[in-house]
Parts: C-alpha cells; structure tokens; sequence
C-alpha cells in the first residue's frame, strides 16, 4: 500500500446504506483513495482480524487478475495482507463514480416501473353483479430484466467457462450499475401495463458489473464449496437477483421456501402475461430448480439466446456513439489549438517591440510562425 495516498472514508462502489460498517458479515471498512503510480482513483475495502495467509492471498490474486471481462470490477495490482496490524486484509478495486448497486439504481428508485393491472374473478362483491375484482401491482418493467439477465450470463459465462471459477458475489448489493449511455430503441412495454417515469425515446443503456469479486476466496477459504457447487449457487442466485428486483423488494428471500413458494408465484401471476415473460419465467424456474445446472445450458437456451444477440447488438451501437463524441471532441481541440495559434500569429510582437501596424518584422519568427 506504499503507492496508495492517505485514503478518505466513502462508501463508493458499494451500497450507500451499509450503516453497520460490514460486507459480507464481516466488520469492513471503505475508503476512496489516490493510486500514486497512475494518479487515479481507487476503492479500498479492509477487513480486521481476519485469519489467512499471504499464500492464500497471492493464489487468489493469479485467479481474479488475468480475467479481462466489462461486468466485472476485479482486484488491482495489490491486495495486501497485513499480518503485523490487526492481521488486516485489503482489497483494492477500480473506482467508479456515481455507481450505484442495482439495489439503489432500480428498487430505491422510482425509475423503469410498470403498472400491471390484475383481474381476480375468483373474489365476488355480494352488493355487486360484477364477480371481478381489479387489483394494481408494480414492478420493474419486463425489457429492463432481459437486458440485465443477459449482461449478466456473458460476465457468468466468462468466469465459469474460460477461467474456472465461481463469482460468490452475486446479490443485489454487489452488483453496480455503471455508465448510464443514452441509446437508440423502445424498452416500454404496453401489453397491459402502464409505464410510469419512464421515456421510450430517452432509454437507457447501462453496464452492470458484479463487485467484490475475489474477497470471499479469501475471507472463507476454509468453508470454501467445489467449484462445481459454487457455480451452481451462482445460476440460482442470478435467478433471486431478478425476482427480488422484478418485485422491487427492498431485501433478498432469505428462505428458499419463501422464493419458490411465494415470491416466484407471485412474479409469474405478474409477468407471465407480458410480452417475453413466460419465457423468463419458464427460466427462472430451470433456474431455482438446478435444471439449469451449468452456465453452458443456460447461455444457449432459445430464450435467452435473442437477448444476448441484443445486448450485443446495443453494445456496438453504444460504442458507435462513444467513438462519435470523442471524434467531435477531438476535432473540436484540433480547431481551438489551430484558431489560438492563428490568432497568436496574427497578433504578435514584432522585433522591435511594437505591434504588427507599424515597425520590422522579427527575424525569429518563420513564415508558419513557429
């Protein structure tokens, strides 16, 4: 930590109602910091008293830093242990200004939220002919989930496939929304629903990324699961990921009963009627149930295999649109450096000391006036 400037407290790149001062369950401190080797900024996560060595410390380190993937914010070059204080452990990430955890950006917000309207005829009104009864229920509108499940396989599918290995941090509170971009398309869904705060003209594109990769390797290496089991945790809890934020609820289903036997109900009751939606829910359910049980068979599923070519398709347009506005900033210096040389040029002092109306001209000027 030699090359790291004295850090500020922040909860940056992390859930801004982490109060308690702990992640993962274990008593945490967060801080923004100053890389003095690149002069950017970082985030660096501590962990007090905790029981490892620098062995474990340096294999988690070749695991996490070869991985070159946009949805993940893997360690830097240091995590270092400090065994002679406090046997503390630091995890040093790239910072990202105004990230916010999907829990924040899409639950804590009012943003990407459907009005669905449901008609019950089981429920009769003795005062009424009418044996209906309406009910109102909201949710996170159905594109903004397949765009999320989508981003969410390919940074899977990397990890699980290529380097062998298993996230352990996907949940709502380690999952960061970054670089909101404006993009080109209509995300609103109709069928049914009713959009509140949103602009089908204005949709936009964001890139998620799983964070906080690696501490667990550290922090439980001794319960640490086959990676065969782990990746199977990671697919079923990509499913509660998508039902806790379709449902905006505020905290994740701790008890699996509860998810497959309330919250998933009543997510298919809600989206199983909307364009795309009973294929999500059909997955979903693979999900929680292990019969998806490795990424291979989700990533190729029929379902999902659209939206991946979508999501793919909205990256290269962004990228379109990112190259563009550089392009025009790029030009835009071109022509203020080549105006302020002209006027420099025009303007100048000539040899004796007075302006260009009157006097000899400079022998140390060229004729390009450099």
């Amino acid at each position: 930590t030699s090359n790291i400037n004295t850090p500020n407290t922040s909860n940056t790149n992390t859930n801004t109602n982490n109060d308690n001062g702990t992640s993962f369950g274990y008593p945490s401190s967060i801080y923004k910091c100053k890389d003095k080797s690149t002069c950017s900024n970082i985030v660096l996560r501590r962990f007090d008293n905790m029981k490892s060595t620098t062995a474990i410390v340096s294999h988690v380190m070749t695991q996490w830093q070869p991985l070159i993937n946009s949805n993940y914010i893997v360690p830097l070059h240091s995590i270092h242990y400090d065994k002679k204080n406090s046997n503390a452990i630091y995890f040093v990430y790239n910072y990202f200004p105004l990230a916010k955890s999907i829990k924040e950006y899409y639950i804590y917000s009012n943003n990407f939220i459907n009005t669905i309207t449901l008609t019950d005829t089981t429920n009769t009104n003795s005062n009424s002919n009418n044996s209906e009864a309406v009910s109102h229920h909201t949710c996170t509108n159905i594109t903004i989930l397949w765009n999320m499940f989508a981003q969410l396989v390919i940074g899977m599918r990397d990890i699980h496939i290529n380097h062998n290995n298993a996230i352990r941090t996907v949940d709502i509170n380690h999952i960061l929304v970054t670089n909101p971009i404006p993009t080109l398309g209509n995300t609103s869904n109709t069928n049914n629903t009713n959009t509140n705060n949103t602009n089908s003209n204005d949709t936009l594109y964001t890139t998620l990324r799983y964070n906080c990769v690696g501490i667990l390797d550290v922090l439980e290496v001794e319960s640490r699961k086959t990676v065969i089991e782990m990746q199977k945790d990671d697919i079923f809890k990509l499913a509660q990921v998508l039902i806790t934020v379709g449902l905006r609820l505020p905290t994740p289903t701790v008890s699996k009963t509860t998810l497959l036997e309330q919250h998933y109900p009543y997510f298919r009751l809600l989206y199983e009627h909307l364009d795309g939606g009973d294929a999500l829910c059909d997955l979903l359910y693979k999900m929680l149930h292990y019969k998806c049980s490795t990424i291979e068979d989700l990533s190729t599923d029929v379902s999902l295999l659209p939206y991946i070519y979508h999501e793919i398709d909205a990256i290269s347009k962004n990228n379109d649109i990112l190259y563009n506005a550089l392009g025009r900033e790029y030009e835009n210096g071109r022509i203020a450096r080549l105006l302020m040389k002209l006027g420099f040029v025009n303007e100048r002092p000539l040899g004796n000391g007075s302006s260009t109306s009157g006097g000899s001209e400079s022998d140390g000027w060229s004729d390009t006036g450099d």
